[in-house]
């Protein structure tokens, strides 16, 4: 994983707020491999940047009050 992958998920988070997308969407739409977008999003999670949510607790957004 790159620093730069964290924030070009984090940009993609941020640009659609009310969304939650899933890692493999997320994958998709940065051109990225899952299994780096999905270590992205931890890192953001651990960090308190980023909240799982979902019943399965597998789409991702911002946390509420962040970057906006």
């Amino acid at each position: 994983m790159t620093d730069e992958l964290t924030r070009r998920v984090a940009t993609q988070l941020a640009r659609a707020p009310t969304s939650s997308p899933t890692p493999d969407e997320l994958a998709r739409r940065l051109a990225a491999p899952p299994d780096a977008v999905r270590a992205a999003l931890e890192e953001l999670v651990t960090a308190g940047i980023v909240e799982r949510r979902g019943a399965r607790r597998n789409r991702y957004r911002l946390k509420s009050g962040v970057g906006r």
